[in-house]
């Protein structure tokens, strides 16, 4: 009995000695953590938690690599606990937002880390991504405040310039916008949303040339993105760059065929250049997108207007006014059509309730004065022409002249 006693004792001490501590597991997890084998960091932070249930920098780093991982859930899980065992830490709060962000809990992410900075009001990193957060729900002002306090503490990076610029952009601070993409730009000139946004800043504060030139650079880097394409088709129009505008919309619609707001803008730069079938086809092909949105049969009706088909515009300006009557100028169009084709009690109904949705609207008033000579209703054609006259349109003052001296 007496030898079988020491063996057994032997075989404890043995177990007892080849057990890891806490302490060395966790080390052994931040070794593989830092070498970025993130699987068998959880391994080891596991079996720290496994010896020792309150080993609040374990949950910390298993979640971490969860966060690496993408494994979001079970990442909050563990921070959810990291803050339970020490909620007087900063750290626990700002991991727990972030999980909560890739999780789509802007609310919640936002709470937390604001709690973080109430904390350690000059945790930098909290500051940024409270400022992205609260850029996500559009509160710029805010949002500014954070972006600016992470910069002062020292966090000058590309990112931060960058949503900075953004959050400036969207205050109408179109100035300081491009400054601070300037900036971004110089510490990262591979990123081509850099230039997009610096493109759009610029193109806000009417350098429309300065604006092509960052959109066609963003293309270079980036040929792959539709908007891309889009803004700087948008901007070349602003320049009258018509056949440019083009080339880019239709770079635009190989990346994406199914957008029918570009198949539109394509469609008003073709008009401008008089290519009439060309313009009709991309209508036609937008209309059969998206059927539901009034604007595209208004537009097809005015290069059908254009083309002297007035019918079919009418047809066209019809269906757009069926799916919103609120839209002054629907009404204006059709009444030009009707006017063209001698409907002119239709006409001037059309401009008389253009004028309804909008009172300042000066054309419908010259066209309803035109109508009312017509009809032969010179006194209120007169009235109707000075109104549109004090609105600012010179062609008015001509009637005025012809019709009521």
């Amino acid at each position: 009995m007496k030898p079988i006693g020491l063996v057994l004792l032997f075989f404890v001490f043995t177990l007892i000695g080849n057990a890891q501590l806490p302490q060395e597991s966790f080390d052994a997890g931040l070794i593989k953590y830092k070498a970025g084998d993130y699987s068998a960091a959880i391994s080891e932070f596991t079996n720290a938690i496994l010896s020792d249930a309150k080993f609040v920098q374990a949950y910390r780093y298993r979640g971490l690599s969860k966060m690496k991982l993408k494994d979001y859930s079970n990442a909050l899980a563990d921070f959810e606990k990291l803050v339970e065992l020490d909620s007087g830490q900063s750290l626990g709060y700002f991991n727990r937002a972030n999980a909560k962000m890739h999780l789509g809990d802007n609310p919640g992410a936002l709470a937390d880390v604001s709690k973080s900075i109430e904390l350690k009001s000059d945790f930098a990193e909290a500051h940024l991504l409270r400022a992205n957060l609260l850029v996500g729900v559009e509160n710029f002002t805010e949002a500014l405040t954070d972006f600016n306090k992470t910069i002062e503490l020292g966090v000058t990076t590309a990112e931060t310039y960058s949503g900075r610029a953004w959050a400036k952009h969207n205050l109408r601070d179109f100035e300081g916008s491009v400054v601070d993409l300037d900036k971004a730009i110089e510490l990262d000139e591979k990123n081509a949303e850099y230039y997009f946004m610096r493109g759009l800043s610029q193109a806000e504060l009417r350098a429309f040339s300065e604006a092509v030139r960052n959109f066609t650079t963003a293309i270079e880097i980036n040929p792959a993105v539709a908007k891309y394409h889009i803004y700087c088709g948008m901007t070349r129009t602003e320049l009258r760059d018509f056949e440019g505008s083009i080339v880019d919309y239709s770079n635009a619609l190989i990346i994406d065929s199914t957008n029918y707001e570009v198949y539109k803008r394509r469609a008003l730069s073709k008009l401008r250049l008089r290519e009439l079938e060309g313009a009709l086809a991309d209508l036609n092909i937008a209309v059969e997108i998206a059927p539901g949105v009034a604007d595209n049969y208004f537009s097809r009706g005015m290069v059908r207007s254009e083309n002297r088909q007035y019918a079919e515009a009418i047809a066209d300006y019809n269906k757009a006014i069926l799916m919103d009557s609120t839209v002054a100028y629907f009404y204006f169009h059709r009444g030009m059509s009707k006017y063209f084709t001698d409907d002119i009690l239709g006409a001037m109904d059309d401009f008389s309730k253009t004028i309804l949705l909008n009172a300042k609207y000066a054309k419908a008033f010259e066209y309803k004065g035109l109508c009312e000579i017509k009809l032969g209703k010179k006194e209120d054609a007169c009235a109707d022409f000075k109104k549109a006259e004090t609105l600012g349109d010179k062609d008015a003052t001509l009637q005025v002249k012809k019709y009521c001296f």
